[in-house]
């Protein structure tokens, strides 16, 4: 059964025709949501250290995190993105970021990089900045939005509103850079209309990817301790599947699918359990759209905002 909507792996073979793989690295930066500016405490769904990035190298400078991983790890018929991913990876100085980002192009595998990052924290220098590095790379800005629901964003601690992140990615866009959406399904209080909402929402705007994540309890943050005073209830397996594929059928059909679901490590995993059968459970969406004979788009709105606009 071919894949009913437009994954990251067949955009990259399309355009490089080898696999492409990300080199997850850790910058070192902070958040202003936990760093005081915004609030100390973070996203409700975020531990200490920002998010799942592999800790091998970790303490490294980002360029020697890169070297090592390609020293060890790299295949010749493989190309690679260096992913900046740990909290909000433009919240330093444009001459800190200009070095960093560059730091990392030490192979010819290396195509590019993509930074994770809050729509809140971005400005017309820094994005002069990474138009600059995606002139001549394959660079992705992520933002994470996790919800088009102002309410909800209050009630995670987002810090942001559905407002900053439309600017952000129209600003974005007009400097040529590409966007990757981060959605959550299953935060508390959303229902299937909240989330058909947000992908509407998405798709009436200049995004060029986006990533859908399951919302998991992961040790050591806040929804843990809802999670244990039963505040707060998780989605299904099954419902995940079926809301993952109404998700799919409104977005635009040209919006590349970054990832289906989240990750978590076992040791750091508290639910649900079904977290860890990624695999299974990306091919059970799949099977859940053959089966409505749909696909990515289908149902989606044609509204695309124009550049420069609000």
């Amino acid at each position: 059964m071919s894949e009913r909507y437009y994954s990251l792996n067949t955009y990259f073979k399309g355009l490089y025709g080898k696999k492409v793989r990300k080199i997850c690295v850790d910058a070192g930066f902070t958040c202003p949501n936990r760093d005081g500016k915004l609030s100390q405490k973070g996203c409700i769904f975020c531990d200490e250290k920002g998010s799942g990035a592999d800790d091998i190298f970790r303490k490294l400078p980002v360029w020697e995190q890169v070297s090592k991983y390609i020293e060890s790890k790299a295949k010749d018929n493989e190309y690679y993105l260096v992913y900046f991913q740990p909290f909000t990876n433009t919240y330093a100085g444009i001459e800190i970021l200009d070095t960093i980002y560059k730091s990392v192009f030490l192979d010819e595998r290396i195509i590019g990089i993509s930074i994770g990052t809050r729509p809140d924290c971005l400005d017309e220098e820094k994005l002069m900045l990474i138009a600059e590095i995606s002139g001549g790379k394959e660079v992705w800005l992520e933002l994470g939005l996790q919800s088009s629901n102002d309410a909800t964003l209050e009630r995670i601690n987002r810090g942001h509103s559905r407002k900053d992140f439309e600017k952000a990615v129209i600003a974005s866009d007009k400097a040529g850079i590409k966007v990757c959406a981060h959605v959550i399904l299953g935060l508390p209080g959303e229902s299937s209309e909240d989330y058909a909402n947000t992908a509407d929402f998405i798709s009436a705007l200049p995004v060029k990817g986006v990533k859908i994540h399951h919302l998991y309890i992961a040790k050591n943050t806040e929804l843990e301790k809802l999670y244990a005073g039963e505040e707060i209830s998780l989605i299904t397996k099954d419902a995940y599947i079926q809301e993952a594929a109404n998700f799919l059928e409104r977005i635009r059909p040209d919006i590349i699918i970054h990832r289906l679901m989240g990750d978590c490590r076992k040791e750091r995993l508290i639910a649900p359990d079904w977290t860890l059968q990624k695999s299974e459970i990306v091919r059970n969406i799949n099977k859940e759209l053959a089966g409505r004979h749909s696909w990515q788009g289908k149902k989606a709105h044609q509204i695309i905002v124009p550049r420069g606009t609000i």
